[in-house]
């Protein structure tokens, strides 16, 4: 604590090991110091008009910044959800929150119904947070349909041949090889 008496009229003259301040000569300058570590700090108040001074000296912590990291952008179909995942810290706070499940923790589900950024700020034991962004794509359905296949078939009808659209589907029923649809094979009953 400086004494009663230096308060009146003043200068000041910091001195920042290894940091750069806005100014020297304020009484309250900001600092910036571009890597971490333990930094001597050195304070001189000298009386206006006077010789009296007082000297004041300590230190200032810089931490280490974590190192965020939101993974890779993803791809998924309009209506799934997939998994977010944060590393390189022990706090997370996700943005936006539109379609998380839990914005406050490292994975949250994450369900868009349209391409979206998320950005994670993870935080570290002292304090300090790096920011990372993923983009969970959202692809829209694709239309599907196909045609050949009648309502109704007798068990002993000829096989028929069904088209899908788009191409590179799969038929999957009971009856079907390929894409062709054999009553016979399919037997009595509704598919």
């Amino acid at each position: 604590m400086l004494e009663d008496s230096f308060l009146p009229g003043r200068a000041w003259l910091w001195t920042f090991n290894g940091g750069t301040p806005s100014s020297s000569t304020n009484q309250n300058p900001i600092v910036t110091y571009n890597s971490s570590g333990i930094f001597d700090v050195k304070l001189v108040v000298t009386k206006v008009g006077g010789s009296d001074s007082l000297t004041k000296s300590g230190y200032i912590t810089v931490n280490s910044l974590p190192s965020a990291n939101a993974g890779a952008d993803i791809s998924i179909c309009l209506g799934s959800n997939t998994n977010l995942s944060a590393s390189g810290g022990t706090g997370y706070s996700w943005s936006p929150l539109v379609g998380l499940s839990n914005p406050n923790i490292s994975n949250p589900t994450a369900s868009p119904t349209s391409t979206t950024t998320y950005t994670v700020t993870v935080t570290d034991g002292n304090g300090c947070s790096d920011i990372d962004s993923v983009t969970v794509i959202v692809n829209p359905l694709p239309s599907v349909s196909f045609s050949g296949l009648n309502t109704t078939y007798c068990e002993n009808d000829p096989p028929v041949i069904l088209i899908g659209s788009p191409s590179g589907g799969v038929f999957n029923v009971t009856g079907i090889s390929g894409n062709q649809f054999d009553p016979f094979v399919a037997g009595i009953g509704t598919y």
